[in-house]
């Protein structure tokens, strides 16, 4: 599969649940006021990744940054709805969202990424692993480090502790996971092998019941 095309499935899934997104705030009627960069339409961010306006994307970026911590600090058993994406892939969800519905305020369009990211949510406090690769760092949560060894147990690729820790043998089974996905074989939890590897897990699992509309 397409790097990018797996990219964009996660748009798919928020794509599925945004006519379902509820409505946690708002007056008497469902209305709200919106700031900046959230009560733009969709295709304008959709043009600003188009025209690589680093400008428009950094203050929609800024504004999703923003939502998402709004997120975790008002949503019951949330340390972080962001479990393993970077990003990356949640600029390519949001784009893929946007061109499917140019009309939609980009509030909305993260508001449904939201809901789709919630079942895959950080419920607690989870410390960071730092992992040496190349001239840069690739930082996870020790959680989605347990969620990827006991995928790769489940796999047979893996037989040593689900604990979060990023060793030599935690290492051999993203390897020969990635090897079997036809994936870089770096041996290192990167992006599209954590899509690859949790996505099909996480999408099996039964979606949260959600709360009421008020």
């Amino acid at each position: 599969m397409p790097r990018r095309a797996s990219f964009v499935s996660l748009a798919s899934a928020a794509l599925a649940l945004a006519a379902a997104a509820p409505a946690f705030g708002a007056d008497a009627d469902g209305r709200f006021a919106v700031k900046g960069a959230g009560g733009a339409r969709c295709a304008a961010f959709v043009e600003a990744r188009e025209a690589r306006n680093e400008t428009a994307i950094t203050a929609y970026q800024s504004w999703m940054s923003g939502y998402l911590t709004a997120a975790n600090r008002l949503s019951p058993e949330t340390f972080d709805m962001v479990a393993w994406q970077g990003i990356g892939v949640l600029l390519a969800a949001i784009e893929g969202h946007c061109r499917r519905n140019p009309d939609l305020p980009f509030h909305a369009a993260i508001g449904a990424l939201v809901i789709a990211l919630a079942p895959d949510r950080i419920t607690a406090r989870s410390e960071l692993v730092r992992i040496p690769s190349g001239e840069t760092t690739l930082v996870v949560y020790e959680e989605t480090l347990r969620r990827t060894q006991k995928q790769l147990a489940q796999r047979k690729l893996y037989t040593g502790r689900i604990d979060g820790k990023f060793g030599d043998g935690t290492r051999r089974a993203i390897e020969a996971f990635q090897k079997a996905e036809n994936i870089t074989a770096s041996g290192l939890p990167d992006q599209q092998t954590l899509f690859r590897l949790l996505r099909s897990a996480e999408a099996a699992q039964p979606a949260p019941a959600q709360r009421p509309r008020r």
